[in-house]
C-alpha cells in the first residue's frame, strides 16, 4: 500500500463512502485484500458504522459530546 499514489487512495475512499457496494468495488479495482483495504480506510479516518454498515468518516461516529457512540449521523437521526 505504501507504493499507492495519493490520488488512487483518494479515489478508493470516495468509492467506498459513495456507493452502497463501494467497499466491494474498491476491492476489485485495487486488488487489495479486505484487511489491507480496511487498514487503508482507517489510515484515512474512514470506518464502517456498526448500525447501518455504511462506510463514513470516523468523526461521524462521535456524538454531540465528541464521544464514540458507534452510530453515524443517519443512524442517530
Amino acid at each position: 500500500m505504501a507504493h499507492m499514489k495519493r490520488q488512487t487512495v483518494v479515489d478508493l475512499v470516495e468509492t467506498v463512502v459513495g456507493y452502497a457496494n463501494g467497499f466491494d468495488r474498491a476491492l476489485v479495482s485495487s486488488a487489495l485484500s479486505k484487511a489491507e483495504l480496511k487498514d487503508l480506510l482507517l489510515d484515512e479516518n474512514v470506518e464502517q458504522c456498526p448500525g447501518c454498515r455504511w462506510w463514513v468518516d470516523s468523526s461521524e461516529l462521535l456524538n454531540e459530546d465528541d464521544k464514540i457512540d458507534g452510530h453515524c449521523e443517519n443512524c442517530r437521526d
